[in-house]
């Protein structure tokens, strides 16, 4: 068991200091053993490679295959975290998540994606970025896709773990809220449920990848709230 342990510790710790393979197939005790003074976070796994990459203190990031599985990980795992993207979550389902898991992380905004392409964080790139022009054209696409956003959303949401387990009420409330947010023109207050996956290229720095992105003040920071909530 000791030497399979230190196998897998000089394996494990390869793997996290290049950061290239972030699906590590160590069993979950072996990896309690071997990062006992980490704190272990399961989130979606192209996400890991990048999260590791940026150097946060005393964690160790995983890949796993969606918030599903995350989620009933770390209801199983209170030792473990778990960070998710938001998708179209209402603030208040939100905040009664964060209050059910002490162990569960969501992202403020829709997806990872949204933090790597806020205006905020490319300016911090790319200094001569026109901000203005940058969040008119993100709102533009905003209200040009809303439409079929809202025809799929009821559909979507009820998709989630979240209520097909009770952890959540499905609220007609709630789903008012996302649609009003939606509505909004108010940037910080659309861009929380607007998925920045596939948009990336209305920012047109092309090359501006996302290893440099991560690397950023205002990512290392926003990232740092979220885990340490």
């Amino acid at each position: 068991m000791l030497t399979l342990l230190l196998f897998f510790s000089k394996t494990v710790n390869c793997i996290v200091k290049d950061a290239e393979i972030f699906d590590i197939a160590v069993p979950k005790d072996a990896l309690k053993v071997l990062f006992k003074d980490k704190k272990l976070i399961f989130c979606e796994n192209e996400n890991a490679a990048l999260l590791n990459s940026i150097g946060t203190e005393s964690t160790l990031f995983l890949g796993d295959i969606d918030k599903s599985s995350i989620t009933l990980r770390i209801e199983q795992d209170k030792s473990i975290y778990g960070l998710i993207d938001r998708d179209f979550l209402s603030d208040s389902e939100r905040r009664e998540l964060l209050g059910k898991f002490q162990n569960l992380r969501i992202l403020e905004y829709y997806c990872f994606e949204n933090y790597l392409y806020h205006p905020d964080n490319l300016q911090e790139c790319y200094p001569v970025l026109n901000i203005e022009e940058y969040t008119n054209t993100i709102k533009k696409a905003k209200n040009s896709t809303k439409g079929r956003i809202t025809q799929k959303l009821d559909n979507d949401r009820r998709s989630y773990i979240f209520y097909k387990k009770n952890f959540l009420s499905y609220r007609n409330e709630a789903f008012d809220e996302i649609i009003s947010m939606l509505e909004s023109d108010n940037f910080e207050t659309f861009y929380k449920v607007f998925s920045m996956k596939k948009q990336g290229n209305l920012c047109q720095l092309h090359n501006i990848r996302q290893e440099e992105l991560v690397k950023t003040d205002w990512f290392k920071s926003q990232m740092n709230a979220i885990i340490s909530q």
